[in-house]
C-alpha cells in the first residue's frame, strides 16, 4: 500500500479536534494489563473519544538502523506500541482528558512489563528534560549539542523541544 495511502487511512477516525496520546511500550500482555484497558476505555468520555491502540513493534520496526539514528542503534526485543489517546472539542473537558491519559500510563508500567522508552511520535505532550531523556535515552547530549550548533536561538522548538545545550 503507497505512504500516502496509509498516511490518510485513518483520518475518518480522527477528525480535527484536541488530541493527546502518549505511547506506553509494553513487551507482553498479561490478563491484568488488558482488564485494566477494557475497564478504562468503559469509563465515561464526556462529549469526547477515548482509545486504546496496541501495535507491534515486528520486523523493520525491531531491526537495527541502517543509518545512525536519534532513536536507536540496535536491534530491539519485538514489543509493543500501547498509546492512550483522547479525541475531543470541548477544552473545558482539556483535565479530565489528560487526567485519563496520565491514569492509563501509570497502570501500564505499574503492571508491566514494560521497554525501555518510547517514540516522539506518539508521544504528543511537552516533556521536560527528563522526560526527552526517556525519549532519547544516551542520545539526547548529542542531539542537544546538534541543537545548539544549528540552531542555537531554538527556533525550530515545536513538537518535542530538543533544547539546545548550554
Amino acid at each position: 500500500m503507497p505512504f500516502r495511502d496509509v498516511h490518510f487511512l485513518l483520518d475518518e477516525f480522527y477528525p480535527p479536534c484536541r488530541t493527546e496520546m502518549n505511547e506506553q511500550p509494553v513487551t507482553d500482555f498479561g490478563d491484568e494489563l488488558l482488564d485494566t484497558f477494557i475497564a478504562r476505555v468503559r469509563e465515561p468520555a464526556g462529549t469526547g473519544r477515548r482509545g486504546i491502540e496496541m501495535f507491534p513493534r515486528l520486523g523493520a520496526l525491531g531491526r537495527a538502523p541502517e543509518l545512525p539514528s536519534a532513536l536507536r542503534e540496535t536491534g530491539e526485543e519485538p514489543t509493543w506500541m500501547v498509546v492512550p489517546g483522547c479525541w475531543w472539542d470541548d477544552p473545558s473537558e482539556d483535565d479530565a482528558h489528560l487526567r485519563w491519559i496520565d491514569a492509563v500510563g501509570e497502570d501500564i508500567r505499574r503492571i508491566g512489563p514494560v521497554a525501555d522508552r518510547a517514540r516522539p511520535n506518539t508521544v504528543t505532550r511537552a516533556l521536560d528534560l527528563e522526560g526527552l531523556h526517556w525519549l532519547y535515552g544516551d542520545r539526547l547530549a548529542r542531539l542537544r549539542e546538534l541543537k545548539r550548533r544549528w540552531d542555537p536561538d531554538n527556533a525550530f522548538r515545536g513538537s518535542h523541544n530538543i533544547p539546545p545545550a548550554n
